[in-house]
């Protein structure tokens, strides 16, 4: 197996290491789409066998201290989404922020954009092509929350 990626701003070249993945089987692409993300020792995979025409996918997985740093709020939300996770109680914050900026690295991921798109940007609050997973599901500690994007753009 042979892994290619397509950078969006970058093209699919094969020196490239980075964008989306693309897996060729026998000097064919193989009918998979696949989204990988690792956080401390744990990893995620999500898959599609035989993929429609145009169909994304983005998997994230997010370790709740990474989003507790001053300032995250201003670089990572919305307005919306700040007023949000204000309105949270106290101990549920971390958490919110987590899963917000969990679901816009899924949905980054899948879309092909990565963070060369502002997170703060990204409104993530009730968007149908992100949804939340369970860690205990996944088999993931507690400290760490995960979101998968999945849609179709018209091809």
């Amino acid at each position: 197996m042979r892994v290619n990626y397509i950078c969006r701003l970058c093209g699919p070249r094969p020196e490239t290491d980075h964008g989306m993945p693309c897996y060729w089987v026998a000097g064919r692409p193989t009918p998979l789409l696949l989204s990988l993300s690792r956080c401390g020792g744990w990893a995620v995979l999500a898959g599609i066998v035989n993929p429609e025409p145009g169909e994304r996918l983005g998997i994230d997985v997010e370790n709740l201290v990474a989003v507790g740093f001053a300032g995250f709020d201003d670089v990572a939300l919305t307005h919306r989404e700040r007023l949000y996770v204000a309105g949270v109680c106290a101990d549920l914050r971390q958490h919110v922020r987590a899963q917000l900026w969990s679901r816009k690295e899924a949905l980054l991921k899948a879309v092909g954009s990565g963070l060369t798109t502002r997170p703060d940007t990204v409104d993530l609050l009730d968007d149908p092509r992100v949804a939340d997973l369970s860690p205990q599901t996944l088999g993931l500690p507690e400290h760490l929350v995960a979101a998968v994007a999945r849609f179709v753009v018209p091809v």
